[in-house]
């Protein structure tokens, strides 16, 4: 092969890494870009910025999660947790666990070590959408991930005096995710019982 061969396919290379790393900039760009007011579905699954997820934070009560989801009634209540499914529009919806932490002692804590979300959307694209908004939603609280796209995780989090972990994992249909906040701070460190 030529020298002018070899330099058309260099280009060529060259310029498609140019135009994809365009485009995701673009991506990233107009995702951070946009209003989290401009992201109706984004805010009715966290309800508010300010906490972890929907006004709780892991070791907050058992019955902060009661309060904080009124008016919906759980689903779901036994000695392992607390589940509730919100309604967020037709064909969106979001199943929430809240777990707690009474099988490790003999006294019952009641207090919140892990909190599951399960996103369900109608499309793909949908799907897409959202986990991206919730992504960079994370990267820009909790600092940059690892993994790769459809499997996120945030080690060593620490948010509003919580250390924790959190994951985002897409479904294997891409017609929702799943976002998972741990616990990783033992009771002791938050001066709790």
């Amino acid at each position: 092969m030529s020298y002018l061969g070899i330099m058309r396919i260099f280009m060529r290379r060259f310029l498609y890494a140019i135009c994809v790393i365009l485009v995701a900039l673009f991506g990233l760009w107009a995702c951070e870009s946009q209003p989290l007011e401009d992201r109706g579905i984004f805010l009715q699954i966290f309800k508010d910025e300010a906490s972890t997820f929907r006004g709780i934070e892991p070791g907050d009560p058992v019955s902060l999660v009661r309060e904080r989801e009124q008016p919906l009634a759980p689903t779901f209540v036994d000695e392992i947790g607390i589940s509730y499914e919100d309604t967020l529009s037709e064909g969106r919806f979001v199943l929430i666990d809240s777990l707690i932490d009474n099988l490790k002692e003999d006294k019952p804590r009641e207090k919140v070590v892990s909190i599951v979300a399960n996103i369900f959307m109608p499309n793909e694209v949908e799907t897409a959408t959202l986990y991206g908004q919730v992504a960079t939603y994370f990267d820009k609280n909790y600092g940059v991930s690892s993994g790769l796209y459809g499997d996120y995780s945030w080690e060593g989090v620490y948010h509003n005096y919580t250390h924790m972990q959190v994951h985002l994992k897409m479904s294997d249909n891409k017609r929702g995710f799943t976002i998972n906040f741990v616990d990783t701070q033992p009771y002791d460190e938050k001066g709790g019982n």
